[in-house]
């Protein structure tokens, strides 16, 4: 399904579902001594990802077919993916800072660089960018077609639409977690009940007070 999920030992229910790759996922191998790991897809790409934050770090691009298997190094200093293009890449951590969000937006303006946003083939980063360079303004007062108002889609409003489904599935994910733990104690006695630590993730709110809040 194109998904990663982490699973928690303790009940087996799934903490958290990774969404990145768009197609199917073939290897999955973590970094020695953390929770950080790579997953190779038929995507044709390689992602590191923080399974404390449960974020993607950085996308590496390079295969042109799919990428079938991963190997890591002892020390973790570097990543091996063999992919159908007959081709061995090796991947080396470097003392370069990465920007999570500079990341994210890369990553976007290549999404939106497949959709055909213009004339002449134009991508659709590219004219956004264009567009806001050259001020153009519709003065028309017709109604713009559905495909053309698609294309003005922001890299802010995509970023906003993430956090708000990682609200839901954190607020539902919390949900089926207190019925969970509800359940472990309906048979104990009143003493020998626990009290239930919220998610941190929720800073305090109820479920549903989170997703308004976010």
């Amino acid at each position: 399904d194109k998904t990663i999920k982490i699973w928690g030992l303790d009940f087996g229910d799934t903490h958290r579902t990774l969404h990145g790759h768009s197609d199917s996922i073939t290897d999955i191998r973590f970094v020695r001594r953390t929770h950080n790991f790579f997953s190779s897809s038929k995507d044709g790409t390689v992602r590191y990802w923080d399974g404390d934050r449960f974020d993607q770090i950085l996308l590496l691009n390079g295969h042109t077919a799919e990428v079938n298997c991963l190997g890591m190094s002892h020390t973790g200093g570097f990543v091996l993916s063999g992919g159908m293009d007959r081709q061995i890449r090796v991947w080396e951590r470097t003392k370069d800072i990465v920007f999570l969000q500079e990341e994210r937006e890369r990553e976007l303006e290549q999404i939106f660089d497949k959709v055909d946003g213009g004339k002449g083939g134009e991508s659709t980063s590219a004219l956004l960018r264009r567009r806001d360079d050259d001020g153009e303004e519709d003065n028309d007062g017709e109604e713009q077609p559905h495909s053309e108002a698609a294309v003005k889609r922001s890299l802010l409003s995509v970023s906003s639409g993430d956090r708000i489904m990682e609200a839901i599935e954190t607020a539902d994910q919390e949900i089926k977690d207190i019925a969970t733990f509800n359940r472990s104690q309906e048979d104990k006695l009143e003493k020998d009940r626990k009290q239930r630590m919220p998610n941190p993730l929720l800073l305090g709110f109820e479920p549903p007070q989170y997703i308004l809040w976010i």
